[in-house]
């Protein structure tokens, strides 16, 4: 009854196309023994039932034969996006996104995105949808843990953050500077008393090359004027940060960025080993 229900909510694993395929094929070589014997037709439908049975269907997100395309939605990534509160004229917007970016979702598959938010809470939705795209995601409160999680650990290929954390903002009130924007100061190379301030950089040694050269994405529910205003201070810093509205609009910047940055990932120097006696 679980499958049925599933597949019938549309976030099954192809229960129906793998039960009545199967089962069509099925009786229709039990038709053909019966009337013709064990024939070419009869083994082309024996084995055909038994594919329809086998194959992975969850693994495919679209059917397509000759001119003809059949979108078939993968039953993990149908159960986030449901999963979230949003307006339906989103949510369409959403599954047209990841359908015409199906090859750039395939590229970004095992990428590790850093998110720094004061409420990680009020992203647990965006966070699961990452998830089901195969994407890991890491979470931090502010601006100073996301430069100790780097110094530890800078294995990320994206950094998403929000433009507006309270905690750092109370703890900085003497200082006009946005905490966002002061890490990715702090990110670039930046240096001077709000940065230190802020990232606490007497306690985190130097930045690599790799942290310097990530990429960056302010997601923030504003309107794209105010956010792109807002961060206008770091506009000639390379690599150029990115900004995102909408859960639409975050889909389609950072699965682009973490395909192109899979493709092309930032030059790794290895550690030079120490000869042993």
């Amino acid at each position: 009854m679980n499958y049925i229900r599933n597949a019938l909510s549309g976030r099954g694993d192809f229960y129906l196309l793998r039960v009545v395929g199967g089962s069509t094929a099925a009786g229709l070589a039990v038709v053909s023994v019966v009337v013709d014997g064990v024939t070419g037709d009869f083994l082309l439908l024996t084995g055909l039932a038994a594919v329809v049975f086998a194959f992975p269907w969850h693994r495919l997100s679209a059917l397509k034969a000759g001119p003809f395309e059949f979108s078939l939605e993968q039953g993990q990534i149908r159960g986030a996006i449901d999963g979230i509160e949003i307006l339906g004229g989103e949510k369409g917007r959403i599954d047209e996104t990841l359908a015409r970016l199906a090859a750039d979702t395939e590229r970004a598959r095992g990428s590790r995105v850093l998110w720094v938010d004061d409420d990680p809470r009020r992203i647990v939705g965006e966070r699961r949808l990452f998830r089901s795209l195969e994407i890991e995601t890491v979470t931090v409160a502010t601006c100073r843990d996301a430069a100790r999680k780097l110094f530890r650990d800078n294995d990320f290929d994206l950094v998403i953050t929000s433009l507006v954390k309270s905690q750092e903002i109370k703890e900085m009130k003497d200082h006009p500077r946005n905490p966002g924007i002061t890490f990715v100061q702090w990110l670039r190379g930046g240096d001077d008393e709000s940065i230190r301030e802020l990232i606490d950089d007497s306690q985190i040694p130097a930045k690599d090359t790799v942290t310097q050269n990530l990429a960056v994405l302010f997601y923030a529910a504003l309107p794209p004027p105010d956010i792109r205003k807002a961060i206008q201070s770091l506009s000639g810093l390379d690599p150029e940060t990115s900004t995102a509205s909408s859960l639409d609009e975050l889909l389609k910047k950072s699965i682009r960025l973490l395909a192109d940055l899979r493709s092309n990932p930032i030059e790794v120097t290895p550690r030079k080993r120490v000869p042993t006696r």
